[in-house]
């Protein structure tokens, strides 16, 4: 393999070396530029999602006198640990028709929250 030389001013550069430094530039630009290409984003934005409210019941079907556990919440997670829905109520309809009403309650971030 031959190498050329190439001499400006006295300094020796070899081809190989002047090849590799204008890829090295070229893959420089090419890393800036696609930064700039990148849009800027932002998670906080203003919309409004419909969200419905959901509720189980484990084990269901329940007997007279017996406990279930019941996983109340809204569909949607929030976006911070310290934030959670509030005022979320149930309304239990006894055998006798009787009404007993629960909460109200709190939702964790994911939505969610349990009694039973």
């Amino acid at each position: 393999m031959y190498e050329i030389k190439i001499e400006k001013e006295g300094k020796e550069m070899s081809a190989s070396k002047k090849v590799s430094s204008i890829i090295t530039i070229v893959l420089i630009l090419a890393f800036v530029g696609s930064l700039l290409i990148v849009p800027n984003t932002s998670a906080a934005r203003d919309f409004n999602k419909k969200t419905y409210a959901y509720i189980g019941a484990t084990p269901n079907p329940i007997g007279v006198g017996e406990e279930t556990l019941l996983h109340i919440g809204i569909s949607d997670e929030l976006q911070d640990w310290k934030h959670g829905y509030e005022g979320l109520t149930v309304t239990i309809t006894k055998p006798d028709n009787a009404t007993e009403t629960l909460g109200p309650f709190r939702t964790d971030s994911t939505g969610g929250t349990g009694t039973i």
